[in-house]
């Protein structure tokens, strides 16, 4: 236990680090030129996939998804051995993988042009590179989770976070502005830190290419980029961002949701990644309204960043059904009404 709690202490300022050598090893077995220089903007997705499937397999690795009839991205499985059942305020890890890969569908272009290129391709390319290196993947184990959303934890990042402030628009129109955060004014992203053991199911790790065990994990992970945060002794560490958690909180007042804006927390979600708008969508739990035109008088909404073509924007979490079945239901951030 004092383990994990000095890397989450770690993780919160400078994060783990990789071993001597892992990263030049798992870089030349599964190194993926992604297709487009804004992929980046999507490793917060392929994380979450990523946590998705190991909630849901036990294991991540090339075999998991191939392309379906309309050569989209989908798992090769149709049930989640590895998991009991969902979690009584979650959603099953199948619906989760479902959702995020809903991002490649022509419904969602508009808001996620380069998910085919940043998700599919960019798993196939380091599915055929672990394949032809001919790479057992080992079994994961979530042991430990740092960065828990509770409401001390939201309210001490929420301190971090850019100030928003009010622009006057030439027509008397307001909004409020986030500025991109400056080099060492303490600003970090939202993440749980899931730190996992990882094994060939008790037996011997079989020689390979990638070497120690904990290499191959860090080698099988890079299917879905943005995962990996690095190692910590022999304890992998990943971290899918806070706007993806699929946790229902019994409700969108302070008390109940931790990232009520209430408690002075917004999701940094245009910030991510190297170009703009940054990520759009997130978990459909975090979506108080369905209408973006609802007026939110209890302030219930779970507030983000949206680019706006000109600024970071404070916007809100609304649901996104565009595609009618619940397994493909998302939230996406969209502006206020009057606003923009």
């Amino acid at each position: 236990m004092t383990r994990w709690i000095i890397c989450a202490i770690v993780l919160a300022s400078v994060g783990c680090s990789a071993g001597p050598g892992d990263a030049e090893v798992s870089e030349n077995l599964a190194s993926v030129q992604q297709a487009a220089s804004t992929c980046k903007n999507y490793d917060g997705y392929t994380a979450a996939l990523a946590e998705a499937t190991i909630d849901c397999l036990g294991t991540v690795g090339p075999y998991d998804y191939t392309t379906d009839q309309d050569g989209l991205l989908a798992p090769t499985f149709e049930k989640c051995s590895a998991e009991d059942g969902p979690p009584k305020d979650s959603v099953s890890a199948l619906v989760r993988i479902r959702r995020l890969l809903s991002l490649q569908r022509k419904e969602r272009q508009e808001f996620a042009p380069n998910a085919v290129p940043c998700i599919r391709d960019a798993y196939l390319a380091a599915a055929k590179a672990l394949v032809g290196n001919q790479i057992v993947c080992p079994t994961w184990h979530k042991v430990f989770a740092g960065g828990v959303p509770s409401k001390r934890n939201v309210t001490t990042i929420a301190k971090r976070l850019p100030v928003p402030r009010v622009v006057v628009r030439p027509d008397g129109s307001q909004a409020r502005v986030v500025d991109p955060p400056k080099r060492g004014s303490g600003f970090r992203f939202p993440k749980e830190y899931f730190f996992y053991a990882v094994d060939f199911d008790g037996k011997p790790a079989p020689e390979q290419a990638c070497g120690r065990t904990e290499n191959c994990a860090r080698a099988c992970a890079s299917v879905f980029s943005g995962f990996f945060v690095g190692r910590f002794g022999r304890y992998i560490v990943g971290d899918p961002y806070w706007w993806l958690d699929p946790t229902n909180y019994g409700g969108f007042n302070p008390s109940d949701d931790p990232y009520n804006r209430m408690n002075g927390f917004y999701h940094p979600m245009s910030l991510m990644g190297d170009d703009v708008p940054g990520e759009v969508y997130g978990d459909f739990a975090r979506a108080a309204f369905e209408d973006p035109a609802d007026r939110d008088l209890a302030g219930a909404a779970e507030e983000c960043t949206l680019w706006n073509g000109s600024d970071h924007v404070m916007a809100r979490l609304i649901q996104d059904k565009a595609i009618p079945s619940p397994d493909y239901w998302m939230s996406r951030c969209e502006k206020y009404p009057g606003t923009f």
